[in-house]
């Protein structure tokens, strides 16, 4: 068997692309947003850099036209650039769902991490015991879980040590309150 850290590089670079998937993979990932604020950015931002490139296109289409093609009226000029440009647009038209989807989707790979880490953090500070966290193949940010588990680990070791101390220091109290 290939060790956890070996397997999540072998995961397919485009998940979209991956027709056949992991079966367990798939499984295991039920929710499509999961922190809606920051992925509902990246994917505004994803949005707005299409309707830049939209203009762009519309930009150097006309400026290409007016340098070369020299329509004589207004109306020919919108009608030409339509015609050159309708194709692109339909097509980015089309594109743009699945680049979103495909965005929200990538992006769980590390809003997810971060979440599961960020409600662990919350456990602990609140005082609750919490279980190691554990990322799924293929997120981001191993290294951050590993170092919070560390963590985790010495707040367990020094939260015994003092109540060992405690459980030690509690006869000498007693004893101590018996004296007077």
């Amino acid at each position: 068997s290939v060790p956890a850290r070996r397997r999540r590089f072998a995961q397919p670079q485009f998940p979209m692309l991956n027709l056949m998937g992991d079966t367990m993979a798939r499984k295991a990932r039920q929710q499509f947003l999961v922190d809606g604020k920051v992925q509902g950015s990246l994917a505004f931002r994803v949005a707005m850099y299409w309707l830049y490139c939209l203009l762009a296109v519309a930009v150097m289409s006309s400026c290409w036209m007016l340098l070369f093609d020299r329509p004589t009226t207004s109306v020919e000029f919108l009608n030409r650039l339509l015609l050159q440009t309708a194709p692109t647009l339909l097509s980015s038209l089309l594109l743009l769902p699945l680049v979103l989807m495909d965005c929200v989707r990538y992006s769980n790979r590390f809003v997810g991490p971060l979440f599961r880490l960020g409600r662990a953090m919350q456990r602990l500070a609140d005082g609750e015991r919490v279980h190691n966290v554990e990322f799924r193949d293929g997120d981001f940010w191993f290294d951050f879980a590993q170092t919070f588990n560390r963590l985790n680990a010495r707040v367990i070791a020094l939260e015994e040590e003092n109540k060992r101390l405690a459980e030690a220091a509690s006869p000498d109290a007693e004893l101590l309150a018996g004296a007077r």
